[in-house]
């Protein structure tokens, strides 16, 4: 079971979610997300995760509040337009530098690759992110 969370955060950390936020959103309802985790070391949050997979052995028990979940196929194409939401334990301003001590939420529309490689240019890597924007249209944004 480490050996598949190690895994996942050494993905996660080098796809940046180091750096990733949840700007401009809200507290996320109780067990409404029961595939993501935090992972905590002395009580506190270290970092956040999904569980995509059955496989990490008996420890694992799926209930209600602990369920797992599906990812896009890797060659698969995200359409723009469709609306949804990002979940995190990251920065919930984006001129602050501490993250979340509860899983927050925001919603926000898939965009098209070439607006956020215009924008992002070399940072964009859409193998491993998508582009988004807020429903309000700030600004395009970037994420694992």
């Amino acid at each position: 079971m480490y050996l598949h969370l190690l895994i996942l955060l050494q993905l996660l950390s080098s796809a940046g979610a180091s750096e990733s936020g949840i700007v401009g959103g809200k507290m996320a309802k109780p067990h409404s997300r029961p595939y993501m985790v935090s992972l905590q070391h002395r009580g506190h949050h270290v970092c956040g995760g999904m569980l995509i997979r059955e496989t990490l052995g008996p420890q694992l028990v799926l209930t209600e509040y602990v369920t797992v979940t599906g990812l896009p196929k890797e060659d698969e194409h995200i359409p723009a337009s469709p609306k949804c939401s990002v979940a995190g334990w990251g920065k919930t301003y984006s001129n602050n530098n501490q993250g979340s001590g509860v899983l927050m939420e925001v919603a926000v529309t898939v965009e098209d690759d070439s607006e956020c490689k215009r924008i992002w240019q070399k940072y964009f890597d859409k193998k491993q992110m998508m582009c988004t924007r807020t429903t309000g249209g700030k600004r395009i944004l970037s994420g694992n």
